[in-house]
């Protein structure tokens, strides 16, 4: 049982989740990933970024570090 409302809140909220920007942040960039695909094969608009392989992996290697040195 927590002594006090810090150590019963301790940073935690919806089923002991931590909430964090990160995972807002990921689900934006998946959405807008998304939608700018679905765009482009829809022929909606055509978007051509032949680095994008590249920043998408360089993204889930940051994430995958981060996982490393913070874990508990």
């Amino acid at each position: 049982m927590a002594r006090n409302k810090e150590e019963e809140w301790n940073g935690k909220c919806c089923g002991g989740h931590r909430r964090g920007a990160g995972k807002l942040i990921f689900g934006l960039f998946l959405l807008v990933m998304g939608v700018g695909w679905l765009g482009n094969e829809m022929g909606w608009w055509t978007v051509a970024i032949p680095w994008l392989p590249l920043a998408v992996t360089l993204i889930g290697a940051g994430m995958v570090v981060k996982w490393l040195l913070y874990r508990d």
